[in-house]
Order: structure tokens, then C-alpha cells, then sequence
């Protein structure tokens, strides 16, 4: 090449050879060692086991060909058979074949049958009165509760302390509800029967009679004075009155005498005959006498009948 002057005004640059492209593989030894043993060892498989991989299939005979014939099908005359009377060793093989295993079915689980609700049917109803009832009419009704007088703080007229006191309790039961056979009942079960009380209840028995009757009960006797009462009524032992008699005996006179004596005044406000008495040492009734001719023997049994036998009357 001829070199260029420095003061040529057209430069050229010369391009560099154009050459080949070359692959270089570069493999080590260990590699191609082992490369070369796997190809080996395959070989030496394929020879050992080779014979026995194509030795096994048998050969396959061609199989004959299947003929198959289109159309309706045609019923062949079946000749008469002949009745062949079967030895009894068959029988006897017949009979014991064994038997025949029936494969279990799982239960299926019954549904529950569909309900229908009944259709409700028109029935005729008898009209038989025309009157319209209210409905709930008895079951609105309330039972009517016991009335019983407000309780007083003091005693009513002729009232004694007994009667008072269950007035009062009657009241006090009576606004909690309870009818009144139930407040009977509380107060018999918190106040025991006395035996006055006991005694009234035999006397209401036996003189539940018409007319005047009564009840006399020494209160309190000391040698000058006592106390006595008088319960009355007439017809009906509920409208009882009560009566606090005082007495006093004067010197030299037994005050059991002036009680007798006041006794026999008041039966003689409504009795001047025969009247009953209901002893209560004798355990009956007797009959006596309120007439004026009879005051002595009417004297003598009072004394007896309230401070025991062998009483003087005198």
C-alpha cells in the first residue's frame, strides 16, 4: 500500500481481512471418560437381557375369519327331544349343588309418607236459641271476696275482748284475698279452742233451738264480791250478747247465794215455766223450773251445778 500524504484532502481507511468463524467445543478427560463408559455399560445390558425380551411372546397363529351375516333372523325347527331319564347319580349330583351366593342389598331406609293435613268439613249446626252469649263471660268473673266490716280501733257495743280481737283478724285476712272459709280456718289453727269455747259450741248444738238462750260463766268470786257474765240470744247463737254482772254481798251473807240469786233474775226475764238446761257437770239436759213455788229447788241445783255437790244453799 502507498502511504497517503498528510496533506491529501481524500482520506481512506483500509478495512481489516474478513475471516472464517471457527466453534471450538473444548471436553475434558473426566467426561469423556465417563461418556464413554455409559456407552459401555449399556451395551453390556442390552446384550444380557436382550434374548429374553423377545423370547417371551409365543407366536400368534392367524385367527380364522369372522363371518357375520346381516338380515332377520330365522327360527330353526328344534325336533322333538326325547324324554331322557336322568341317571340317579345325576339327580343326586342335582340335589347337591351347592348353594348359590346371594349378594347382600343394603337396606334402603324408608322415607317418612307425606302428611296431609285433613280438610276441615262444613258442619251443619241446629240453630236452637237466638240469643248471642258473650264470650268469656263466666271466665271474666272473679269471685266476689269476703266483706267484712272495717275494723274498728274500739270495741262495738256489747262486744267483749274475745270477739274484738277476731273482728280484727278477720279484717286483716280479708283485705289479703282469702276467701272466708280460709280466714275461718287460719284462726281456728292460730287460736285454739277453750274450753268455753268448746262449751259454747256444745250448747249451740244441743239449744239450736227457738226461743231465749244464754250461756252463764263465772268470771272472778272473792269473799265480798264476784263477777259473772250472761252471753244471750234468741233463735240464733250468732246475735249473741254479751253481759258483765257485778255482785257484792252484804255482811254476814255468801256471795255464792247472791250469784244464784242474780242467775235466776235473769232467766226469768224469758222464762217464768219450764225451761232446759244443759248441765255441764251432768253431761245432759234437764229440765227445770222458773216458777216463783220452785225457787228453793231451783236455788239448791244453780248451787250445786256452779261450786259442786254438798254446797249449802243457805
Amino acid at each position: 500500500m502507498t502511504p497517503l500524504s498528510p496533506h491529501h484532502s481524500d482520506e481512506t481507511w483500509p478495512l481489516p481481512a474478513r475471516r472464517d468463524k471457527v466453534f471450538t467445543l473444548r471436553i475434558s478427560r473426566n467426561i469423556s471418560l465417563m461418556f464413554l463408559l455409559s456407552i459401555l455399560l449399556h451395551l453390556s445390558l442390552l446384550w444380557i437381557f436382550a434374548p429374553k425380551l423377545f423370547s417371551m411372546g409365543a407366536p400368534v397363529e392367524d385367527a380364522p375369519p369372522l363371518e357375520i351375516t346381516l338380515g332377520p333372523a330365522q327360527k330353526e325347527a328344534v325336533a322333538p327331544s326325547e324324554e331322557v331319564v336322568a341317571a340317579p347319580e345325576d339327580v343326586q349330583e342335582k340335589q347337591v349343588e351347592p348353594p348359590k351366593l346371594v349378594p347382600k342389598r343394603k337396606p334402603m331406609k324408608a322415607r317418612p309418607p307425606k302428611q296431609v293435613k285433613p280438610r276441615d268439613v262444613p258442619v251443619d249446626v241446629a240453630q236452637t236459641s237466638k240469643t248471642k252469649v258473650q264470650k268469656n263471660e263466666v271466665l271474666n268473673k272473679k269471685i266476689p271476696k269476703p266483706k267484712y266490716p272495717e275494723a274498728s280501733l274500739e270495741p262495738l257495743p256489747g262486744e267483749d275482748m274475745r270477739a274484738f280481737i277476731k273482728r280484727q283478724q278477720q279484717a286483716r285476712l280479708a283485705k289479703k284475698g282469702l276467701s272466708k272459709q280460709d280466714i275461718e280456718e287460719v284462726i281456728a289453727s292460730n287460736n285454739p279452742q277453750s274450753e268455753g269455747d268448746k262449751r259454747d259450741a256444745k250448747i249451740k248444738e244441743n239449744l239450736n233451738l227457738d226461743g231465749s238462750n244464754g250461756i252463764f260463766e263465772i268470771r272472778h268470786r272473792s269473799l265480798r264480791k264476784a263477777q259473772f257474765s250472761f252471753k244471750g240470744w234468741k233463735n240464733n247463737i250468732n246475735t249473741a250478747r254479751l253481759e258483765i254482772i257485778d255482785v257484792s254481798a252484804p255482811v254476814g251473807v255468801d256471795i255464792k247465794r247472791v250469784i244464784i240469786k242474780k242467775m235466776i233474775e235473769i232467766i226469768r226475764r224469758d222464762y217464768d215455766g219450764d225451761f232446759n238446761w244443759d248441765s255441764h257437770r251432768q253431761g245432759r239436759v234437764i229440765l227445770l223450773s222458773a216458777r216463783p213455788q220452785d225457787n228453793a229447788g231451783l236455788e239448791s241445783f244453780m248451787m250445786r251445778e256452779f261450786f259442786g255437790p254438798g254446797t249449802p244453799v243457805r
